[in-house]
């Protein structure tokens, strides 16, 4: 007949099975997030080279669809505009971060290059104008994604081999 030391030991045999099952399930999450982490920062020869096609593919068609006639009626108005600029941005700041290897000072020149164009291009189409609150926009995306995984690396470098 059972006593209340074998039900005691069975709950805490339960407890700790538990427990080392929520270790594992949270060393699994952690290494997936180490992995995708790793493939960010360091990226293979492939995945550097989809991110350059995608960042000039996400380009052309940006200028493409800028410049057609009622292309303003589709951009949002201030201070929503401006949020834009920045995930845009930033957005291609991580393409060209990942395209060029982990160099930040590039990633952050190529966002503020196709910035620039953006916004000259704007000044040409009509019914659009060009703003320095938009270059501004795109530097701080451009500068807080660099930040970002700059600081990715850095925590994943000693698993990396860094």
């Amino acid at each position: 007949m059972p006593d209340a030391a074998d039900d005691l030991a069975g709950s805490v045999r339960r407890n700790a099975s538990d427990a080392s099952e929520v270790s594992l399930n949270r060393s699994a999450d952690s290494a997936a997030w180490r992995v995708l982490g790793a493939a960010i920062t360091r990226p293979r020869p492939w995945l550097r080279w989809l991110a350059g096609i995608t960042c000039m593919a996400l380009v052309v068609a940006m200028f493409w669809l800028g410049s057609r006639p009622g292309a303003a009626a589709f951009i949002p108005t201030p201070p929503w505009d401006r949020l834009l600029h920045f995930v845009v941005y930033g957005g291609y700041a991580t393409l060209a971060w990942v395209a060029s290897g982990g160099r930040g000072l590039h990633a952050v020149l190529v966002a503020l290059a196709i910035g620039f164009t953006d916004e000259g291009l704007q000044s040409l189409a009509p019914g659009r104008t060009a703003d320095w609150t938009d270059i501004a926009a795109d530097a701080a995306g451009a500068l807080v994604a660099v930040g970002v995984l700059g600081a990715l690396r850095r925590r994943l470098a000693p698993v990396v081999g860094s």
